[in-house]
């Protein structure tokens, strides 16, 4: 992500140490390094799938999977611009069940809505969302977007103009093993705006956006 100064900034799981921990970096714009690879976890199982933003502060939010409580979970971290730690690792979705694929968008109030795949009511996953103030306090409590049996998958959230949020997300509910592309809109308090719609009709492996 590239912050309002053209920094660019970087979060990824990395296995350099025997497991997938999240690391984070920051260039300047001419691809130079200005925060040298950071780890931001250090937990016992592998910690995947990192997301990353930045706001109009140019603090750097992160979301990722991680195994630290022994089983993937949603969490949540954020630093400032000089990529000091100022909101501790955050659990997001806490449950007996595999959370995972989370993407993020900040509004132009600098709050942060994450969308992620959760197994809790489905064997398979559903989509569900969050919304945090730039503190990461929780404003809106998990919400269940999808109710597909056979699990929607990577998500992904944008944010326009209006700070309404556009979720896309890869679903199973048409063919069990040829996933279309599905879309859905929100308001900014999470309210469906546009329900689940189908956006593709190809019958093939969608998993990149």
């Amino acid at each position: 992500t590239i912050d309002a100064n053209n920094y660019i900034h970087i979060g990824w799981s990395d296995k350099r140490n025997g497991r997938s921990e999240t690391y984070y970096k920051k260039l300047d714009n001419s691809g130079n390094t200005v925060i040298s690879d950071t780890r931001l976890t250090f937990g016992p199982l592998d910690a995947i799938e990192t997301a990353i933003e930045t706001d109009s502060f140019n603090n750097v939010h992160l979301t990722w999977s991680d195994g630290l409580n022994g089983n993937s979970e949603i969490f949540y971290t954020k630093l400032d611009t000089n990529g000091v730690i100022v909101v501790n690792r955050t659990p997001l979705a806490f449950e007996y069940s595999s959370s995972r694929s989370s993407s993020l968008a900040i509004d132009t109030e600098n709050n942060v809505h994450v969308v992620w795949s959760d197994s809790r009511d489905n064997i398979a996953s559903d989509i569900y969302y969050t919304k945090l103030d730039n503190s990461g306090n929780t404003i809106r409590d998990d919400t269940r977007l999808t109710f597909d049996f056979l699990g929607p998958w990577q998500s992904a959230a944008g944010i326009d103009m209006y700070n309404n949020i556009h979720v896309v997300w890869q679903d199973y509910r048409d063919n069990a093993t040829r996933p279309e592309l599905y879309y859905t809109k929100l308001d900014n308090n999470g309210n469906t705006l546009i329900d689940d719609t189908r956006i593709t009709f190809n019958g093939t492996r969608y998993t990149e956006y």
